[in-house]
């Protein structure tokens, strides 16, 4: 495959450079014998001098531009040990499967700092003392345009840490060797610190942001949504500083990193209600080489340490929407479906609330097989025929029955107390309107799965006991409290609507 051009290629080319320039220069001055015996003021057309010195300089930058390219083909070839491949006598495919070994008898090493990346075609190991003669192979296999066997590779994000076992170049990452990413407890409640202890396992060092805090540019903040994670928030570029600020783990050393979420979703300007449920940290750090690494999982609760919250529940109106960190739902209220009068609401000293929103959620709110749990509303869908009226106009409501057991509703089809309640957008939240009376009502029909029903409602109201009219402009909704044949206290909201003036 390779051929050797004997070491006096080197002397060749020097006069070969010398030769070039001396036959330009006696070209230029046996052409022009008046600048030879002629001293310039004599020479009568000067303009003509002019032009032959122009030409004289270009064709001395030709030639040195000749021999620039002429020179880097040399260097090529001597770094490449003074081999050339002889791409005549071998097809694309001869040439691949004897650079694949020239890799493959590459991969030897005496310890660590030997091993190096190469790709061809996709990711191997190699001694760096090879390196250089194995890019020069490459380089001729790509010259000759021919393209590998294996049209693509796995995206792999940047060189690898890497690890010489068994005289062997192989991942730092394999089996038991590791980079773990401990946390110091599961649950985290409100004002708590989040610690992650970076646990080099492998057999070589690594290097990580020597930044104490947890920095949203090599760390990723993620949510578990039924099986998949989602991101929180997106990932900042690093800075020149950060970039250059690194420490290095030695193998079983362990790095602390702190993670106030608090703080975080203060800055970030996040409602609260985003960081509730179960998230865990990924790692990207790329430095000179790429490490990818997770948290075990965890779980942020906003409520203080000592609240003890209670879900169990009988049926009826047992449960509700909470805020079980003690702030309005101006101030980043924390709200969670729970039994109010079974829990014991203490709030946190000091009392941490944000500056955001954080209404009550949409969502239901009931009791299911003896416990309180929220609705994402696909079980039972409740929706109005507009969502914009007139004031006196008739609102007409549809609800439909998702469930995969029958819903149990009063026998009636007018909305009043006994069917539903009216809530009224407020500053401070959903406020209770009392709907206007109704005689009471003993029977109740199924409504099988799949099946509807139709409400309406004259937009009359109660103020007490005594009708004041219509409910007047703003936004509303209907919230029902209804049962199923193996459940009781299932809350759902209808669509939000507006009344106007």
């Amino acid at each position: 495959m390779f051929k050797n051009k004997g070491s006096a290629y080197g002397n060749n080319f020097l006069w070969f450079i010398l030769d070039t320039l001396y036959l330009i220069l006696y070209t230029f001055i046996m052409s022009y014998p008046e600048i030879k015996f002629q001293e310039p003021k004599k020479i009568k057309d000067k303009k003509k001098l002019e032009d032959k010195l122009v030409y004289l300089l270009l064709l001395l930058a030709m030639g040195i531009v000749a021999a620039y390219f002429y020179y880097q083909s040399y260097l090529l070839k001597k770094t490449a040990g003074e081999y050339q491949v002889l791409g005549d006598s071998k097809t694309c495919a001869e040439l691949e499967r004897e650079i694949t070994q020239e890799i493959t008898d590459g991969n030897d090493c005496q310890n660590h700092n030997d091993c190096r990346t190469v790709m061809f075609p996709c990711r191997s190991f190699v001694n760096q003392n090879i390196l250089t003669r194995i890019n020069y192979f490459i380089t001729s296999f790509n010259l000759k345009k021919c393209s590998p066997s294996i049209k693509s590779c796995p995206d792999y994000g940047g060189p690898p840490y890497l690890m010489c076992q068994d005289n062997k170049c192989q991942l730092a990452e394999t089996g038991d060797y590791s980079v773990r990413a401990l946390l110091n407890q599961t649950d985290y409640y409100s004002g708590d610190i989040v610690e992650v202890s970076i646990v080099n396992k492998l057999l070589v060092p690594i290097e990580l942001p020597a930044k104490k805090d947890l920095g949203n540019w090599f760390v990723r903040l993620v949510k578990k949504d039924g099986s998949a994670w989602q991101l929180v928030t997106e990932v900042q570029p690093a800075t020149g500083d950060d970039l250059a600020d690194f420490v290095t783990l030695s193998p079983g050393a362990t790095k602390t990193y702190v993670w106030d979420s608090q703080t975080f979703a203060q800055n970030a300007g996040l409602n609260p209600m985003v960081l509730k449920g179960t998230f865990r940290f990924d790692f990207f750090i790329n430095k000179d080489k790429f490490l990818i690494f997770h948290t075990d999982e965890f779980n942020l609760l906003f409520r203080g340490s000592k609240v003890q919250i209670d879900t169990t529940c009988a049926g009826g109106d047992d449960c509700r929407w909470t805020a079980t960190n003690c702030c309005q739902s101006s101030a980043g209220a924390f709200w969670e479906c729970v039994n109010p009068r079974l829990s014991n609401l203490v709030c946190p000293e000091p009392l941490f609330c944000y500056n955001t929103l954080s209404p009550e959620p949409a969502t239901g709110c009931g009791c299911r097989r003896g416990r309180c749990e929220e609705s994402a509303g696909v079980d039972v869908t409740i929706q109005t025929d507009k969502l914009i009226y007139a004031p006196e106009e008739s609102i007409k409501l549809t609800l439909i029955n998702n469930l995969t057991e029958p819903l149990i509703l009063k026998d009636s089809t007018e909305l009043n107390e006994a069917v539903a309640d009216l809530e009224k957008q407020t500053a401070q939240g959903w406020q209770r309107i009392s709907l206007s009376a109704s005689p009471e009502l003993s029977d109740t029909r199924n409504l099988t799965t799949g099946a509807s029903r139709v409400y309406t409602w004259d937009q009359q109201i109660l103020a007490g006991a005594s009708p004041v009219g219509s409910a007047g402009p703003g936004v509303y909704r209907f919230k029902f409290i209804l049962e199923s044949s193996v459940d009781q206290g299932l809350v759902f909201y209808s669509n939000n609507f507006e009344i106007q003036q």
